[in-house]
């Protein structure tokens, strides 16, 4: 994501605005656990800051992503909504499949095998795109 969205974006907004190439940014991160992890030279901070040393990561404290983080209240909040729509609905569908083929309720079994899982959550993010 760094490197095919973020890079490219910078030097498209530097290049309108007459800054230089690695001219300072700020990247909001949520404290997600592959954000912060620094016990390796391979894990994501300090390859940003050795790779990257002119983007400044700040951390949007736990609990919080929600208020302040841009992506999550504007963008991916309705995404992320449409998708749990669609999976209600699916078992709300499944359940009511079952019932109307005269499964009685305490037999009702909602699938959570990877292959019916893996095809339904296509279906779901369709739905969102």
């Amino acid at each position: 994501w760094i490197k095919t969205v973020l890079l490219p974006y910078h030097a498209r907004i530097c290049q309108e605005h007459g800054f230089r190439a690695e001219e300072p940014m700020v990247l909001l991160l949520d404290v997600w656990r592959i954000h912060i992890a620094k016990k390796s030279d391979n894990d994501f901070l300090p390859w940003l800051k050795r790779t990257y040393p002119w983007i400044l990561p700040h951390f949007i404290p736990g609990g919080c992503t929600g208020l302040f983080q841009p992506a999550d209240v504007g963008l991916q909040r309705v995404v992320k909504h449409v998708f749990k729509t669609s999976a209600t609905d699916w078992v709300v569908g499944t359940v009511t499949r079952q019932l109307a083929a005269g499964t009685d309720p305490v037999d009702v079994k909602i699938p959570t095998g990877l292959p019916v899982l893996r095809d339904a959550c296509i279906g779901w993010a369709v739905d969102a795109h």
